[in-house]
């Protein structure tokens, strides 16, 4: 009898062994498949809308992530960290979700640019359910907000009224498309041709000549608020220059 209950015992604790062997092997499958499946989801695309973003601009990335396995892939979150960018909507992917096999999944960000120009590098992290996390450093280019402002064309002496025909010269001497340009001029006791001007796009490192004709009837100061965008932000700046009324030389003397 005592012979019996050892041999079942000792069946028993083999039969317990063997399962937590067959468990472990199964679960170590599990893991294997699931660290396979995670690693065949990639970035395939980034969009920086604007690509280039002034201080103080407020941006869109958009990151594209395709599956490009046979089996699903569940992630349990997304972030974009950066610690001088200021991403405004950081926990708008904090719950799971899941890329299905040979398909793809956008996810955009909104950021503030409120650094002075440079190159920064703000990081993606996708964060899967059972195989770790993604990883994906992206360049985002800063530039200062600077628009070039001359006038040429500028009389010696401006005479009362006289009229003068003057040309603003408008540059951009940034990498980035300047676009909705408008030019509004103003001065106590000055008369103009026109009381606007609007161009559409000033291309990056380009320039553009608005012409005005002025007719001062007191002196005064002459000044130009433009407006423009660059991507979905507005900008504004203006020059101006002081009107002092004197006798043109150059005038027949009657």
């Amino acid at each position: 009898l005592k012979n019996n209950s050892r041999r079942i015992a000792t069946g028993l604790i083999s039969f317990l062994i063997l399962t937590m062997l067959l468990f472990q092997v199964v679960c170590a499958v599990e893991t294997n498949e699931t660290i396979d499946a995670a690693g065949r989801v990639t970035v395939t695309n980034v969009n920086i809308e604007p690509s280039i973003l002034m201080t103080g601009d407020v941006g869109l990335v958009t990151f594209t992530v395709e599956n490009t396995g046979s089996s699903n892939v569940i992630i349990s979150d997304a972030h974009l960290i950066s610690k001088d960018i200021v991403v405004l909507n950081s926990d708008v992917y904090s719950s799971s979700r899941t890329i299905g096999a040979g398909t793809d999944m956008k996810f955009t960000f909104t950021i503030l640019a409120d650094q002075p120009e440079n190159i920064y590098y703000p990081a993606f992290y996708l964060n899967f359910r059972d195989a770790g996390s993604l990883r994906y450093n992206i360049p985002v280019r800063v530039e200062e907000p600077q628009m070039a402002v001359s006038i040429s064309n500028i009389p010696e002496v401006f005479s009362k009224g006289v009229t003068s025909k003057i040309s603003l010269m408008i540059g951009n001497a940034k990498s980035v498309n300047m676009t909705g340009i408008t030019i509004l001029p103003s001065g106590d006791g000055v008369k103009f041709n026109r009381t606007s001007a609007f161009f559409g796009d000033l291309p990056a490192h380009s320039e553009k000549a608005i012409h005005f004709e002025i007719t001062p009837e007191s002196e005064s100061e002459l000044k130009f608020d433009i407006g423009y965008t660059c991507g979905m932000n507005a900008h504004e700046t203006s020059y101006s220059i002081p009107i002092t009324l004197g006798t043109d030389k150059q005038a027949a003397d009657p």
